[in-house]
């Protein structure tokens, strides 16, 4: 006879975390230790433990207060769970995650304003604690062509499944929900082990003349394996305990067990066959398991996880145990955050065996390997990487690439001479690495090669494309005397004051520090670097325009800005100025134009002539003669007004009540 043994019949991890804690709280109590139902469905494991003294609650009310409390693998709901936290208990939740996973999904997307359907047994305790998170609301199937029956056509709706249901049944469903409902989300909630169970069991249904499932009665994916099986192997069977077999003249038999189905009852059934007493249960569940050595580095699948561990599936006979300090060298790494059930993980096997029968496992020494592998390849390929400065040192920063500390020299951040270097702290920056000293665990890297290289290839470009008369755009660096330094972003040009405006004036008046401005290019030299530059020459020319609407004969008003001795300067618009010579401003003689006129003065005058070397010749008396000795009358005028309005004052100097106290 051959027998062929699943590798997953068994404990899963939830059933098997269950059972732990359960272990966990007879051994921290002192008082009296309650399930809150049977731990798991499996009658043989329930009433060993009602002989260790754990007794079975099928109510909150029957649990006495200051007890402590196993939730089984499949979870309560949240009024079951706020009873059990009034009643003073010591609870210890064993809640499978998957199905905390699915709580939660059912409990944001009820939020949302969702419709909740769930594939699955209404009886069964996983999906009535999953009900509870959606206010016991659920629309409740076990038969696809129920969706049909639901009154939901213009509602939104969320399909989950209980996770022990059969995979090929959700399929449908999701088909004909798609057809059934204007709005669907669709989520496979079915437990990956739930899923590996059945598809084993229906490649070694299809080899063999009888297939023999272990489980308890009550046990939901017990049930499931048996249909599974029961499609390809006409001959199959479900059994409790080996007592309930009945063996004869089968020459190919397959085994496979429920979730909650214990080791030993497996061995018993084994034992049953008499042909296969020779070889007993250890040898046969070795021979359906992977070999697995200290040392070795295999890949396996996240089955669960809490705050400090995850735990894998590695196709052994016992599960791996990954902490969070052997999963990610990240300081801040949360499992919840950054795994999910269901993922492939490279490990290391670090112990076969710890105290408890776990293989201990870490993620961090095979992404050690592989990352340090992945340095040689980037000092070798001289690979440009990004790092995040976390530290400043004596002498440099340090900057972490993937978990890995790496030292940038101070004298290798930039390519001048950086003055403090607090200002690189939590920045990313490129680099090279430079050296890489294993026996030192030292990484040394550099950024100021890459700004160099970056500046190079940017000047070659720059002088590749400029040409004379081009206008660009660039930004006021320095002003000195001789005219102003343009940053162009590149390479720094010089406007000489000659080159900067239109008009003569101060430099500051015409220009400030920061200031963008277009410039044309009227000279450069590569090799020597240089960068000549005119301003002027992207603003319109005063001249110009001013001759294409003014000429001689024309009448303007202009302000005096100026004097010299023969006369006196006067602004007609802005960059455009004419002298009024002496003998223009009146038709008496003068000895200063100051005697009648003021700076700032604005008067009418006459262009009585335009040179073409930009000359503006102006005349008042041309338009009306200032006479001086009108003006001296003036002056004289209002000075007397003034006389007579300040004697005015001085009579009135005395008060009323003065001149009533003086008549009296």
């Amino acid at each position: 006879m051959e027998v062929i043994l699943a590798r997953s019949a068994g404990f899963c991890f939830g059933v098997s975390n269950a059972v732990k804690m359960l272990d966990l709280a007879i051994q921290e109590s002192s008082g009296l230790v309650y399930t809150l139902g049977d731990i798991i469905h499996n009658e043989q494991v329930v009433n060993w433990y009602k002989a260790k003294g754990v007794m079975v609650a099928h109510e909150v009310a029957d649990i006495k207060e200051g007890s402590s409390v196993v939730i089984r693998a499949h979870g309560v709901s949240p009024d079951v769970m706020d009873k059990l936290i009034e009643r003073k208990l010591k609870i210890y939740d064993a809640t499978c995650p998957y199905v905390k996973k699915i709580q939660m999904l059912v409990r944001g997307k009820y939020k949302e304003g969702n419709e909740i359907i769930i594939l699955g047994d209404k009886n069964h305790p996983e999906v009535i604690s999953i009900n509870g998170y959606c206010d016991n609301s659920a629309h409740i199937i076990d038969e696809p062509e129920q969706i049909n029956e639901l009154n939901l056509k213009d509602c939104n709706v969320c399909i989950v499944s209980q996770t022990t249901q059969n995979r090929e049944v959700l399929k449908k469903v999701f088909k004909i929900s798609q057809k059934a409902f204007k709005n669907v989300l669709k989520f496979d909630t079915i437990c990956s082990a739930t899923s590996k169970r059945q598809e084993e069991a229906m490649d070694i249904a299809k080899k063999v003349d009888l297939m023999v499932v272990v489980g308890g009665v009550k046990s939901s994916n017990t049930q499931k394996l048996y249909e599974v099986s029961k499609r390809y192997c006409r001959n199959t069977v479900k059994v409790e305990n080996a007592s309930q077999l009945n063996i004869k003249n089968i020459q190919k038999i397959g085994i496979t067990a429920g979730a909650s189905t214990p080791e030993w009852v497996i061995k018993e059934v084994l034992d049953k066959m008499e042909e296969n007493k020779e070889l007993d249960f250890e040898t046969l569940f070795e021979q359906s398991l992977v070999e697995l050595h200290t040392g070795d580095v295999v890949e396996g699948t996240i089955i669960g996880f809490n705050e400090k561990e995850a735990y894998v599936d590695l196709g052994y006979k016992s599960d791996g145990i990954i902490t969070r300090e052997q999963y990610s060298l990240d300081p801040n790494f949360t499992f919840k955050d950054n795994t999910k059930v269901g993922d492939k993980v490279k490990v290391f096997v670090i112990n076969v065996n710890d105290k408890e029968g776990n293989v201990v496992l870490s993620k961090v020494r095979v992404d050690r390997d592989e990352f340090n592998k992945e340095l040689e390849k980037c000092l070798k390929e001289k690979t440009v990487i990004n790092v995040t400065v976390t530290e400043v040192v004596n002498g440099g920063v340090i900057a972490v690439y993937n978990g890995v500390k790496v030292f940038i020299p101070g004298s290798r951040l930039s390519d001048f001479y950086v003055k403090d270097m607090n200002e690189y702290l939590n920045k990313s920056i490129d680099v090279r690495l430079i050296e890489i000293d294993r026996r030192k665990k030292r990484v040394v890297a550099s950024a100021r090669e890459l700004i160099e290289e970056k500046k190079n290839e940017k000047l070659a470009k720059f002088w590749d494309g400029i040409q004379v008369g081009m206008r660009i755009k660039g930004k006021v660096k320095n002003i000195e005397s001789y005219g102003v330094f343009v940053d162009t972003g590149v390479v720094d040009g010089l406007v000489h004051i000659s080159e900067l405006d239109w008009n003569r004036g101060r430099i500051k008046d015409i220009v400030k520090t920061g200031e963008e401005i277009e410039v044309e290019v009227i000279d450069f030299d590569r090799e020597k670097n240089r960068l000549l530059l005119s301003r002027k020459r992207c603003i319109e020319n005063p001249w110009e325009e001013f001759l294409k609407t003014h000429g001689e004969g024309d009448i303007v008003d202009c302000k005096i800005v100026r004097f010299t001795g023969f006369g006196a300067f006067a602004e007609i618009e802005n960059g455009i100025d004419g002298l009024i010579h002496i003998s223009e401003i009146s038709d008496y003689r003068l000895t200063s134009p100051k005697e009648v006129l003021k700076l700032g003065q604005v008067v009418k005058s006459k262009i009585i002539k335009v040179s073409e070397d930009k000359k503006i010749s102006l005349s008042i008396k041309a338009v009306e003669p200032i006479n001086p000795k009108e003006k001296e009358e003036e002056a004289k005028l209002k000075e007397q007004e003034a006389k007579e309005e300040s004697q005015h004052v001085e009579k009135f100097e005395n008060t009323i009540g003065d001149m009533v106290n003086k008549e009296e």
